[in-house]
């Protein structure tokens, strides 16, 4: 084979191809995994993948720092107080006559910068007048009650009225001066009552007051519920809202609504005490204050219905129209009703026929001693308060202030300056007999500004419906007496017991039994007594009583030692008996508290022998 002629270029350039090729391959290595080619430049730095993020972060909060850093150039606002002046004093600035009068003053329009807030006004809530100390009536009666099917029933209450005089004149001047002249008229919403029991030992406790159930009493609906809104600036109460707590006011101050609310009946007494409330006002008086509700600047002779039962026909003409006779006895106790009542209406009718009634019985040979001596009494008594009467009328005019001579027909009643309020305490067991109590009163009137925000300082003051008085003081102690009393008579040492003698008020009467009892046994029994037939007042009828006293006897001591005071000549007038030995009773009631009764004390007790002159008697 022929050898090939070949250079020496031509035989060492495979080999640098191979050496070229592999300096690119070292360089492509250095340059894609040696010196990283994906690092980019931040800020003049060559940043890593694993570093970008850090460092853009980095940058961001600098530049947000920098952006709220930043103060702008703060210019300056033209001076525009010459302009102003300017605008105000427009003929000044033109030259022009300043004696010219302005036909309108140039105010320069004020922007609103800010959103409006509600903007409260400036009337405070009006205060109540302080009540002055009640007075309270009570007592015990059999009433007649209705049930849901008109059908009369009987039942016996224990209760008191308790009343007040309220200056009307100044809580009007008040309101007058709290709201405004147009919101003077004060209308009365509910009157509360509340009550407390006297502890054992004569204690009187805060804490003892509670709230009394008034009965009889108008019940009235509780006033609309309502909401207080801003809108537009201003606090207010929704229309609909408004307009319902405006037609429950209309149903308050409806003058029936107002008299049964001051004022409410009694129910119908059967027998036992007749209902009455505290004389504070002649009753002439409050049969103005009632036709001052009912007929607001009406005439004087229209006053309204004695809505109190004291212008209705007498038992005299009663006992007339069904051609009877009464007793002497009974034609005395009428002219006594006659003259109580002309004490309190001021009407001399009564008080001439009260007279008139007493003299025929002092003057008739028939009737007895008793009964002429009672009627002369009436006769002076009735003389006086005719006289009374006569006088007053001379002094001043009937129904309060008029306009004119009270005997025209045109004379008008003016608004009256007081109102008598009174509540009635008679709920079925609400008073216990046996108890002292103690009442207080407080008077509430509608707000005449209710659910209007925008008028008071303090638009809370706008959710208040009825603005209550303080309470009043209390009234004097009221003591409700047990409906039985016991009186130990005589005793039986053989048998070991003791004879009682029980009265008890049974149907608006008292009646009266006898019983003996010995020691563990408790002071109860039934038996039948005389009283009051229910279907004639004037019969007698031997009716089952319950005869009950709170007690169980513990003891009976039949050789009691004791001496009797008398009265003597000796410097504290009292001189002792010698030392006798009789027997006495010792009982326990439901509260755990003894008592002891003593037969030679309890035979001519006082109060025994006025518990005997209440007994019902034929006649009587």
């Amino acid at each position: 084979m022929a050898k090939q002629l070949v250079g020496p270029f031509e035989r060492h350039l495979e080999k640098a191809v191979v050496a070229v090729a592999g300096l690119a391959l070292v360089g492509a290595v250095g340059m894609y995994l040696i010196t990283s080619p994906n690092q980019v430049t931040i800020n003049g730095s060559l940043v890593s993948p694993s570093k970008i993020n850090d460092e853009l972060l980095a940058s961001a909060r600098a530049v947000r720092d920098r952006v709220v850093g930043v103060r702008s150039d703060v210019q300056a606002p033209p001076p525009v107080s010459d302009e102003f002046a300017s605008l105000i004093e427009p003929f000044n600035e033109a030259k022009l006559n300043v004696a010219l009068v302005g036909a309108a003053a140039f105010r320069p329009p004020i922007p609103i910068i800010d959103p409006p807030t509600a903007v409260d006004g400036d009337k405070e809530l009006v205060k109540v007048v302080d009540l002055n100390k009640p007075t309270a009536t009570s007592g015990r009666s059999t009433f007649t009650l209705y049930d849901s099917d008109d059908e009369p029933y009987r039942e016996v209450h224990n209760w008191s009225v308790v009343s007040i005089v309220f200056d009307r004149e100044k809580q009007s001047k008040l309101q007058a001066s709290a709201y405004g002249g147009s919101r003077k008229e004060v209308t009365f919403g509910p009157v509360e009552l509340q009550r407390r029991a006297q502890r054992p030992g004569g204690i009187w406790r805060d804490e003892d007051w509670e709230m009394v159930n008034a009965w009889p009493a108008l019940e009235m609906p509780a006033p609309p519920a309502f909401t207080i809104i801003e809108e537009n600036g201003q606090y207010e109460v929704p229309r609909k809202q408004y307009m319902e707590l405006s037609d429950y006011y209309q149903l308050l101050n409806q003058p029936e609504t107002q008299l049964e609310l001051l004022r409410p009946l009694g129910m119908e007494v059967y027998n036992g005490d007749a209902w009455s409330w505290p004389e504070l006002v002649p009753v002439k008086e409050l049969l103005v204050q009632d036709a001052d509700i009912l007929i607001p600047g009406g005439k004087a002779e229209e006053y309204p219905d004695d809505r109190y039962g004291l212008t209705d026909d007498t038992k005299v003409k009663k006992f007339v129209e069904r051609g009877e006779e009464l007793t002497f006895d009974q034609q005395v106790e009428e002219g006594y009703r006659l003259l109580a009542a002309a004490r309190t209406s001021r009407d001399i009718n009564q008080a001439m026929t009260a007279y008139n009634i007493s003299f025929g019985v002092a003057n008739d040979v028939r009737a007895g001693s008793r009964a002429k001596n009672l009627a002369k009494k009436c006769m002076a008594k009735a003389e006086l308060l005719t006289d009374d009467i006569n006088r007053e009328a001379d002094r001043k005019p009937v129904g309060g202030k008029v306009v004119e001579d009270a005997d025209e027909e045109s004379a008008v009643i003016e608004r009256y300056p007081r109102q008598q309020i009174w509540v009635i305490d008679a709920k079925t067991d609400s008073i216990a007999s046996g108890q002292t109590y103690q009442y207080r009163m407080r008077v509430s009137i509608y707000n005449r500004l209710v659910a209007e925000p925008a008028k008071y300082a303090n638009s809370d003051d706008a959710k208040v419906v009825f603005i209550s008085s303080e309470w009043s003081e209390p009234t004097d102690p009221i003591e409700f007496e047990a409906v039985s009393h016991m009186f130990a008579t005589s005793f039986d040492p053989k048998q070991e017991k003791i004879s009682v003698e029980v009265y008890q008020w049974f149907d608006g009467e008292w009646v009266k039994a006898r019983q003996r009892f010995g020691v563990g046994d408790r002071i109860a029994f039934t038996t039948r007594a005389t009283t009051r037939s229910l279907e004639d007042p004037n019969k007698a009828v031997k009716a089952k009583v319950d005869f009950s006293i709170d007690g169980t006897v513990v003891d009976i001591d039949f050789a009691r030692s004791y001496r009797e005071k008398k009265r003597g000549r000796t410097r504290d007038g009292i001189q002792l008996g010698v030392v006798g030995k009789e027997c006495s009773v010792i009982y326990v009631d439901s509260a755990g508290e003894l008592h002891e009764r003593f037969v030679p004390l309890d035979k001519k007790h006082p109060f025994k022998s006025e518990l005997g002159n209440r007994l019902w008697k034929p006649g009587r």
